[in-house]
């Protein structure tokens, strides 16, 4: 797994604190609108391909982009946590985080990890959401209704995947 270390420019609005769901959390300090970007995750870009369940639970903060491709969020963005009822999507080039919904300053900014990981991953969900998955799985095993939520903002990799997986 080699990695590059870069120089990045942080949004000014985002920061790290306490989150009700789990540690830290990530928060913008302003009105994010539907539809609009919130951010552009930042980290270094590298290609890994885990071989089994071990190696794809040992990188906990790393995101997938692509087949094969991933980040590794620097701070604030690592701090970004799961919900089953998410107010942020990936966008297609999988850096880019798109509001579901009007977000208020002030409030955690959250993603279903589930659209942008395809291994033999899982962990419990702790999101306290009325819909809440209780587990969170890899895209291939991502429930119909949530696939078409946060259709079209899934990348384009994972998208293949889940419909290969979808529709046999």
């Amino acid at each position: 797994m080699k990695k590059k270390s870069f120089e990045y420019e942080i949004e000014n609005y985002l920061f790290a604190d306490e989150s009700k769901i789990a540690g830290k959390g990530l928060f913008t300090s302003k009105s994010i609108k539907k539809g609009d970007v919130a951010f552009v995750m930042k980290g270094p870009k590298f290609v890994f391909h885990p071989k089994n369940r071990e190696e794809s639970m040992a990188t906990p903060n790393i995101v997938g982009l692509d087949k094969d491709l991933y980040i590794e969020p620097i701070s604030p963005y690592v701090f970004i946590n799961h919900h089953c009822e998410p107010n942020l999507a990936v966008g297609d080039d999988g850096v880019s985080y798109i509001a579901l919904r009007d977000i208020k300053a002030g409030e955690e900014l959250t993603f279903d990890y589930s659209i942008s990981e395809y291994s033999d991953w899982d962990m419990p969900c702790s999101c306290s959401s009325k819909k809440c998955r209780k587990i969170i799985r890899s895209i291939d095993q991502l429930p119909i209704e949530y696939f078409s939520k946060y259709f079209p903002y899934i990348p384009k990799y994972f998208q293949k995947i889940f419909f290969r997986n979808y529709i046999k």
